[in-house]
């Protein structure tokens, strides 16, 4: 019978810990997940390196995670014509992998070398890159050493 009130003591002690821990999630304004708490765990950018952040989001009314792996793909443009499309160099062996909260979308890339770039989304079936969805274009930007490049929210048509 003692087993028993404490194993029951310990399910609602548990049941009421996760209850006040999930108020913390949906009522916070930050976009960082439980695992990053605070904004000393984001990457810093380093005077070598950037750091590229954004949040993915489905396109439905309440804008849910869109949760995918994530690369960061090299823009190379033709230097004989500057008015070619980019191409976009990627490998899933070389290319930056980034990290994604499942909870918020939010993601992040560290240790970005300086250059221009596109994000890839990864799958076993295809591996494409963002796109604008009015432009229709790929999201191209550029990474500088010691900055944090903000792709803000981007949805996921």
């Amino acid at each position: 019978m003692k087993k028993l009130v404490l194993i029951s003591i310990l399910i609602i002690i548990g049941c009421k810990s996760q209850s006040s821990y999930q108020k913390k999630v949906d009522h916070g304004t930050s976009l960082l997940s439980p695992l990053m708490t605070n904004l000393a765990d984001i990457p810093t950018p380093t005077t070598r390196s950037g750091v590229v952040t954004g949040r993915l989001l489905t396109p439905d009314e309440h804008g849910k995670p869109y949760i995918s792996v994530l690369y960061l793909g090299n823009v190379l443009r033709s230097s004989d014509n500057p008015s070619a499309p980019p191409l976009i160099s990627f490998s899933e062996q070389y290319s930056i992998k980034g990290d994604q909260d499942p909870q918020t979308g939010q993601f992040y890339f560290s240790n970005v070398p300086p250059g221009e770039y596109a994000i890839i989304i990864w799958t076993p079936a295809i591996s494409m890159p963002l796109k604008d969805p009015r432009t229709k274009q790929e999201i191209i930007f550029r990474v500088e050493p010691g900055k944090v490049t903000d792709l803000g929210i981007i949805v996921i048509p």
